[in-house]
């Protein structure tokens, strides 16, 4: 009987150390294993900034575009400054009032029939 717990102590023991053995890994793989994540992770960092770099400029050329045709649309709807220039006085000289100096009448009130004064 004695036999028999040993033997079977032995072939425990033995499927122990075969899956221990199973679990354990060559750590130069390990090294290359870590090595090449690495170099994929690399890449994935450079081609996600190109992406990003790719968006942004399309983005700025979007807004370039929509702020000149805004612009051109401005400055078709505004008159242009030549068929409205309003007149300026010349320097030094006073500036003429639309308001009749107290005592004349103007065209509106003398067609009215307002009295003067």
């Amino acid at each position: 009987m004695h036999v028999a717990h040993l033997f079977l102590l032995v072939a425990m023991t033995a499927s122990g150390i075969n899956a221990a053995g199973a679990q354990m890994t060559d750590p130069f793989e390990a090294l290359a294993r870590s090595k090449r994540e690495e170099i994929a992770l690399e890449k994935r960092m450079k081609r996600n900034a190109a992406e990003q770099k790719q968006r942004e400029k399309t983005q700025k050329d979007a807004q370039r575009q929509q702020d000149l045709a805004t612009a051109k649309a401005d400055k078709a709807a505004r008159p242009s400054p030549a068929t409205t220039k309003p007149s300026q006085p010349a320097v030094g000289q006073p500036a003429q009032s639309s308001a009749a100096p107290s005592g004349l009448k103007t065209t509106e009130e003398s067609r009215m029939g307002f009295p003067s004064g």
